[in-house]
């Protein structure tokens, strides 16, 4: 019967896990993600369930049955799960649209929100910290034989269920069902053990009933408090070492949610093992308090081990990822590879952490303190873990950082462990109790004094980049451990300077003064520019992140502006960038319109009743733990409410390091909440969506271009002016709407959490088929255009750019166009361009020569097409058909010149006509480049000219499959060019097969 109470419990505790991680996100979206509201969750999750088992173990000897209490507490926690997101969104939209708005933001929001949130998990906190003493004293009514032993295999079963609970949830159900769905599933597992139980006390054995005699209290015999002490001191120490090792793995693991998983796994599975091992042991044991005291030792004694071996964590997590493919297969093995780097830190010191509890049940027990005994032992410890939390959190970590922090833990555990053993050996010599003190204290020394993290190592993204360390030549100007992240401040030899965050670069610029901008300056700075463009009458506007203080300087540039709040979640990280940057981006620091605030995103819009004119949000990349929430739909939907009439919103979002359906899930969210969007890329890298809740957005106002303070910057980037920036645009909702609709990606939301559960494993994958987004603007048939959702390209000077390739290719057709029609040569032009225009001359030998001046042609279109104007780039096309007799109308090569003429023109007509009698004449000999575009090309101008016949005969007469199977931004287009003919009815079989590839 033990063992069916004992798979009860695991049972127990896979929902009581899952319970811990699901709440954490929902609370999270009220109280936000900063270090104080994340320590406060903790401390109501934890002290609500130390109250409630001091409350059981009050209650228990007065009980009947203590089995029959537990069924109805697992089944009072299974109605509350069920019922809790009707219950969360109705008090917080209260919260948010009736209470906050009408209070002064501060400690009394603050407070408004606290309150709240202890109603939503306070009661089931409760009701899940009783759940422990009142099955272990049911279970010990029906066999007190070996009580040490049972206590330790609940224990174990509840710990290894739990380890199941934070796997399963994290890596499946959440994404499976949500969080209202898992949830659900959780629910139904506790209302189904509670009428489990009720079965098994109803035909079962009966309880004993609690012996009258056995009443005393462990605070009440002053022999018995140290248990209560142990148990508190023991809870603090372990919670030290969690947060610690959660910490500093996440600069081995990445900060993930999947890794943070990981690392919980580990860290409960050291505790579930040691309960198992101390079962068969405990109650045979002479001096349970001698060997606790030893326990402690040799645990405080394998935290320190923690140290030395962290460097070399590094180096096998660098090992393992040079071995891996980036595949699906490769992504479970960095994960195994992951859990088990964090189980060779955290589970030799867990597991004798799992002794701790059984170990002072049992001395209680033995003193006669009967069933209460468990309830004060588990209530001590809990609250010890508390202390613990917010003592490491917000005074040890701050001070001395994770080395100290594991130090500090580690002196909990030696100190408790030595007091134990003394007091156990206090018959025996001094030399035999200060032995243990000499060695403990010899070792833990030496770690203080010859232990040292590696800079180096923690800022070297590993996880990222397969090595163990920064590359060669790069200086650690400064490192500190924040509440919430480690931040690093790193200078290489070019004088870059780049700051970090757990080991991922969150902003670099080029602070010597010499040579180029860093690719990040110019994200940072179109992050401000662009959207000021498009809302030139902006006055106040916040910035979500701080990263280097860039896009804050570069607002403040812009003399209209008279308010930039700058909201960033780790003071470190404004303190590092001071010291790297400010020189570089003064006004972000100095310019008395620049308010920096400490604070969530979400808390802070929320507590403060400012409506801004535009609102920048950079956070960092989706798949680090927590960002994804600043790309919900929930978050959009909130900060829409602080946005002034007219005001805009700027979402950064990276395409390097993920995949098409993560943007997709994310332009999803923002779809469903804004009006209108409009979509940039800054480099090759990164892309910009300025979007507005309702109306349109404006066109850009491109004489803010030159206020002197955004000239000088845009200068230094090699931005020209407004050419530079209108082919930066990559679409409007008209194109990414039905584009991205046909990917069949849930748009990311608080409750269904695709981006949070998914980024990571595109990280890993690298997969880069997010990078051509950028390229839709840059491809030789003018797709957008054809459909009316891009305009031409502006006229104007174009800067060269060495990271972004659409400003580069766009300032080499500039220089062709000169060449062709002004003579004007350049040394910057490709080879591959004049050997494209030699062949093109070429007049001998035309039908040999044919296939080879078809593809120089196609080198030209592209190098021409996508960055002149219809004007400019009729007079190249006019020369070219006379450039060689093998050109002239009515030969092949003939054909091909008509064709990309009336294609550079924006002839639609003509260019159906043309690209239709070309796939006619030579179609079935096609493929590749050639075949792609005449497709492509037919297919838009017959959209554009309303052609439904004609485009539906082209669908079915030629391999669309050509298209969507090559590579670049052509499969998008093909997808788009699709996707508007399913708008517009045009529904033939391949139009709709092609839907789901």
């Amino acid at each position: 019967m033990v063992r069916i109470y004992a798979l009860v419990f695991a049972l127990s505790g896979i929902s009581g896990l899952i319970y811990e991680s699901v709440w954490s996100h929902y609370v999270k979206l009220i109280l936000g993600h900063a270090a104080f509201a994340q320590t406060l969750v903790l401390a109501i999750f934890m002290g609500g369930m130390a109250v409630g088992s001091w409350l059981a173990s009050r209650v228990s000897q007065r009980l009947r049955s203590l089995l029959l209490a537990y069924a109805a507490v697992e089944l009072a926690i299974g109605i509350i799960a069920i019922v809790f997101q009707p219950l969360f969104e109705a008090s917080t939209r209260l919260l948010f649209d009736a209470v906050l708005p009408a209070m002064e933001p501060g400690a009394a929001s603050m407070a408004t929100k606290l309150t709240l949130a202890t109603l939503l998990i306070l009661p089931q906190s409760l009701l899940l910290g009783a759940t422990f003493p009142l099955i272990s004293g049911g279970v010990l009514r029906l066999d007190q034989k070996a009580s040490g032993g049972t206590v330790s295999l609940l224990y174990f079963a509840n710990s290894i269920g739990a380890v199941i609970g934070v796997l399963w949830s994290g890596f499946w159900l959440i994404s499976a069902v949500g969080l209202p769905g898992t949830l659900l599933v959780a629910g139904s597992i506790n209302v189904g053990l509670a009428f489990l139980v009720l079965g098994l006390v109803k035909f079962g054995e009966k309880e004993a009933i609690a012996t009258p005699g056995i009443q005393k209290d462990v605070a009440d015999g002053e022999g018995l408090r140290w248990i209560l002490w142990a148990a508190a001191i023991t809870g603090a120490a372990s919670f030290c070492y969690e947060i610690a090792w959660i910490r500093m793995l996440s600069m081995v693991l990445g900060a993930s949610t999947h890794s943070f998983e990981l690392m919980l796994a580990a860290f409960i599975l050291g505790l579930a093992l040691g309960g198992l091992w101390i079962r068969r042991r405990i109650d045979t044991l002479p001096n349970p308090k001698l060997f606790l005291g030893i326990v402690q030792l040799v645990m405080g004694s394998l935290a320190l081990a923690t140290l030395p071996f962290y460097n070399h964590s590094f180096d096998i997590m660098a090992a393992a990822m040079q071995g891996l493919s980036r595949t699906d297969s490769g992504y479970v093995m960095f994960s195994l590879t992951g859990h088990a780097i964090a189980m060779l830190v955290m589970l030799p010191a867990t597991f004798c952490a799992g002794m701790t509890l059984p170990l002072l049940t049992l001395i209680l027990w033995r003193s006669r303190c009967g069933e209460r005994a468990i309830g004060q032992v588990y209530a001590a410890n809990t609250l010890g873990a508390i202390v613990g939390v917010i003592t490491a959190v917000h005074l040890v970590l701050p001070a001395v950082g994770l080395k100290g922090l594991v130090l500090f833990g580690t002196l909990l555990d030696g100190a408790l462990g030595l007091y134990l053993i003394a007091g156990a050996f206090a018959k025996t010599t001094a030399r035999r109790r200060y032995g243990w003190l000499t060695a403990f204290s010899l070792a833990w020394l030496a770690c203080l004094a010859s232990v040292e993290f590696d800079a180096h190592r923690m800022a070297g993204g590993v996880f990222r980049h397969a090595t163990a360390t920064v590359p060669e030549g790069v200086e650690i100007l400064h490192w500190k451990d924040g509440k919430t992240a480690s931040i690093g401040l790193l200078r290489d030899g070019r004088g870059h300077v780049e700051i970090t965050t757990n080991g991922k670069t969150d902003a670099t610029i080029n602070v010597s003064g010499q040579g180029a901008p860093s690719p990040d300056e110019m994200t940072m700075a179109m992050a401000a520019v662009i959207p000021m463009l498009h809302t030139p009458q902006a006055r106040t506007v916040a910035n979500i992140g701080f990263g280097s203080g860039m896009t804050t300087h570069m607002l403040l540039a812009f003399p209209q502006v008279q308010r930039v709040d700058t909201i960033e979640i780790e003071p470190e990280m404004v303190r590092l960038a001071r010291i790297g940057f400010e020189a570089r981006v003064p006004r972000a620091f100095n310019d008395p319109r620049s308010k920096i605030f400490i604070d969530d995103a979400r808390a802070h819009f929320s507590s403060h009743s400012v409506r801004y004119d535009l609102i920048v949000s950079e956070p960092s990349n989706p798949w680090v733990s927590g960002v994804a929430s600043l790309f919900s739909e929930e978050f959009y939907r909130h900060v829409t409410r602080h946005l002034s009439s007219e005001g805009l919103f700027v979402q950064w979002l990276q395409m390097y390091e993920t995949s098409i359906p993560i943007v997709a899930s994310v332009v999803g969210a923002l779809d469903s909440v804004f009006a209108d969007y409009r979509v940039y890329a800054t480099d090759n890298f990164d892309l910009l969506v300025v979007a507005r809740p309702s109306g349109t957005i404006a066109p850009p106002d491109y004489r803010l271009l030159d206020e002197p303070a955004v000239r000088s910057e845009l200068d230094r980037l090699g931005i020209a002016g407004r050419a530079d920036i209108a082919l930066r645009l990559v679409g409007s909702k008209a194109l990414w709407s039905p584009m991205l609709a046909v990917r069949g990606v849930p748009k990311n939301s608080d409750y269904f959490p695709f981006v949070d559960q998914n980024a990571a494993r595109y990280r890993f994958l690298s997969k880069l088929d997010a990078l051509p987004l950028a390229d839709l603007g840059d491809y030789p048939v003018p797709v957008l255009e054809a459909l009316q959702l891009r305009r031409e390209p502006e006229p104007g000077p174009v800067g060269a750019s060495t990271f972004f390739d659409n400003s580069d290719n766009a300032h080499v057709a500039q220089q062709i166009r000169d060449y062709l029609l002004e003579g004007r040569t350049s040394a910057s032009l490709p080879v591959a361009f004049w050997s494209s225009l030699a062949t093109i001359r070429e007049g001998h030998d035309c039908e040999r020569m044919a296939t080879a001046k078809i593809f120089a042609l196609l080198d030209l279109s592209r190098r021409t097409h996508p960055s002149l104007t219809s004007r400019e780039i009729d007079a190249v096309w006019s020369g070219i058909g006379s450039a060689s007799p093998c050109n002239e109308p009515g030969t092949r090569v003939g054909r091909w010149v008509a064709f990309l003429h009336a294609l550079s023109m924006r002839d639609w007509p003509a260019t159906a006509k043309r690209a239709g009698g070309i796939l006619a004449a030579e179609g079935s000999e096609l493929a590749g480049p050639p075949l792609e575009i005449l497709l492509l090309a037919d297919l838009s101008a017959r959209l554009a000219t309303n052609d439904r016949e004609g485009f539906l005969r082209t669908a079915e007469d030629y391999p669309l499959s050509a298209v969507q199977d090559g590579r670049g931004a052509a499969p998008l287009l093909m997808e788009l060019v699709l996707a508007q003919a399913r708008n517009l009815g045009w529904r033939g079989p391949l139009v709709a097969d092609t839907a789901a590839r």
